[in-house]
């Protein structure tokens, strides 16, 4: 982002003595600046890259939360603004299989979140990502916010994070792709994909 910074006619009305990245932690996804007045979130189309403020945010207590994420005393912000039901004092972005933070899934003392959207029905106390877009707790195995119809959390696994096998999951009943049953006939325990 040094383009940005270094073209202060790019920046309008930003304080550039005071301008800086909130907290680096290398999530490209989670970038936030400040100066002395707001904070801004950064945002790129067609090659352009942007400074937006999000007005919200207050400069003063905004900051990289304990557990992952950006909030402020008030509010936790995730890519689309403010997470509207989160509490900041227990919210904390969930960690994958291999211990890296989630840049879908979320949760605080009250729920879970998808990309900042509450996913109804999942339980934060026993919620765990089982990779990117799938998501499991005691009684339900979720793909994105919605929940896999029948799929059983205690035998569901995805069957890895590279191609081929990205988002191909399976329970001991079905194997699952997208979250939707790949095919009725498929056998969890002998499928295996051939390119």
């Amino acid at each position: 982002y040094s383009e940005i910074i270094s073209d202060s006619s790019r920046l309008g009305d930003v304080d550039v003595a005071s301008f800086r990245i909130v907290d680096d932690i290398g999530w490209e996804f989670n970038y936030f600046f400040a100066d002395k007045n707001r904070i801004y979130g950064i945002g790129a189309v067609h090659g352009y890259t942007y400074l937006f403020p999000v007005d919200e945010a207050d400069p003063k207590t905004f900051k990289r939360l304990s557990h992952g994420g950006f909030g402020d005393s008030e509010h936790v912000f995730g890519e689309g603004g403010i997470i509207q039901v989160a509490d900041p004092k227990t919210y904390q972005i969930i960690k994958d299989y291999k211990g890296r933070y989630s840049r879908n899934f979320s949760k605080d003392i009250n729920a879970v979140y998808y990309m900042g959207e509450k996913i109804e029905r999942a339980d934060p106390e026993t919620f765990m990502m089982a990779f990117e877009d799938y998501g499991k707790d005691e009684d339900h195995v979720f793909f994105q916010e919605d929940i896999i119809d029948g799929a059983d959390p205690k035998t569901y696994q995805v069957f890895g994070d590279q191609s081929p096998w990205y988002n191909y999951a399976g329970d001991k009943n079905h194997v699952y792709h997208y979250g939707h049953i790949f095919f009725t006939e498929a056998d969890p325990k002998t499928f295996q994909f051939f390119s």
